[in-house]
């Protein structure tokens, strides 16, 4: 029976490379291995409904004047609660990309973000159906890194931005059984401890 692990956190904070590792240290014990991933940005099953989505955003904050195009003086928020139709989309793609995986051989599926992030987004509003709705993975890990190493990492992050997604985190992992990884640590202690949580009886 195959197994879904699911690794969320910031960009930055390090999933892709522990992801890599992982694999390859699952690969090396003879385990079949696939990662899926699971952001909004690319290789969408349902381009015309990001289109759809595109279309919305643009009416929204920009207008036109004098034949050009500007954005209306609204407050920018990466992390802001986001409309029922975008969550809709949004978590109608992720089941896609979820479900196609049943019938492959894979020992394990390593997912590169997953529904839980979702729920940053969704607002206690969307909360309570949105968490009845996520399939349950194996083994969760929020992958966790300081301000100051994710700024490191990627510069254009912002300080609000950061503490804003951990808040959210937080009162995500109060419902969902997710594990801490600090990743300011060495690589090679993160792996070992999260292939340990792995080969868990």
């Amino acid at each position: 029976m195959k197994k879904r692990i699911a690794f969320v956190g910031i960009d930055g904070a390090g999933k892709t490379t522990i992801i890599e590792e992982i694999k390859k240290n699952l690969e090396k014990g003879g385990k079949i291995c696939a990662v899926e991933y699971m952001g909004f940005g690319r290789n969408l099953h349902m381009p015309f409904l990001k289109n759809a989505i595109r279309g919305y955003s643009t009416k929204k904050y920009f207008y036109r004047e004098n034949g050009e195009i500007k954005r209306k003086p609204t407050k920018r928020e990466n992390y802001r609660i986001r409309s029922f139709l975008w969550l809709l989309v949004y978590y109608s793609e992720l089941l896609i990309r979820y479900f196609k995986n049943i019938f492959t051989k894979s020992d394990y599926i390593l997912y590169d973000r997953y529904f839980y992030d979702g729920l940053v987004f969704s607002g206690k509003k969307n909360f309570k159906w949105l968490s009845k709705l996520i399939p349950r993975p194996n083994k969760s890990f929020l992958i966790y890194a300081p301000e100051k190493i994710i700024r490191e990492r990627k510069q254009e992050a912002e300080l609000k931005d950061i503490r804003q997604f951990y808040g959210q985190m937080k009162i995500i992992g109060e419902n969902f059984d997710i594990k801490i990884i600090d990743n300011a640590r060495r690589l090679d202690i993160v792996i070992k401890e999260i292939m340990e949580d792995l080969n868990e009886k």
